[in-house]
């Protein structure tokens, strides 16, 4: 039995995201959005959930049950600004969700898992080109790494060591990754240093 499913999303805003029909543990179906509108999924099975992602400088995702028709709304966003010191030009920020408010947490190996079982590596990846990263994300709590790697041996990688959140804490990075819990709009000062 072949599954047939459409819908629409909201909340997109412009941005890219996807919508994966999840069945058995896998993702079984996938259609890339380019906006607000229209989605389909097609599955030779059945669909057991929908999930709806963002992604680009945004990070959310929210689930539906796999019902023909309906109106997926992404979940409400928080402005996050990374300020990043000390980064070389080919240097990397990596943002992984680890709780997303109002998704489940058993279900966030979904938001890297594709189809045939490739998975990415990261949720949020983005180059250091500028000193500032203006994101939007949905509240909840995120481990934030990045740096360079070093090709050879003359050459030093570098690492995020320390992040000051608001207010001025600090948090001193573990193995060059620190976790941030977001719950409001945030600026966060990521330093970046030689790693060892």
């Amino acid at each position: 039995m072949t599954t047939h499913l459409s819908g629409s999303v909201r909340g997109l805003e412009g941005r890219p995201g996807r919508v994966v029909g999840l069945a058995g543990g896998q993702a079984v179906a996938e259609m890339p959005l380019g906006g607000d509108g229209p989605w389909a999924l097609e599955h030779e099975g059945d669909i057991d959930l929908v999930v709806v992602q963002v992604d680009g400088d945004r990070i959310a995702a929210t689930t539906a049950a796999p019902i023909d028709g309906q109106t997926v709304a992404l979940p409400p966003l928080v402005a996050l600004r990374l300020l990043v010191q000390s980064a070389a030009d080919n240097a990397m920020l990596w943002l992984d969700p680890m709780h997303l408010d109002g998704f489940p947490d058993e279900l966030l190996w979904a938001l890297r898992i594709h189809p045939g079982g490739t998975i990415d590596f990261h949720i949020g990846a983005w180059g250091l080109g500028e000193p500032e990263l203006s994101l939007a994300v949905q509240p909840g709590t995120y481990r934030l790494s990045g740096g360079t790697v070093a090709l050879h041996p003359g050459q030093q990688g570098s690492t995020v060591t320390q992040v000051a959140g608001p207010g001025g804490a600090v948090i001193e990075a573990s193995d060059g990754e620190v976790v941030l819990k977001i719950s409001g709009n945030s600026v966060y000062d990521v330093r970046l240093g030689v790693t060892p």
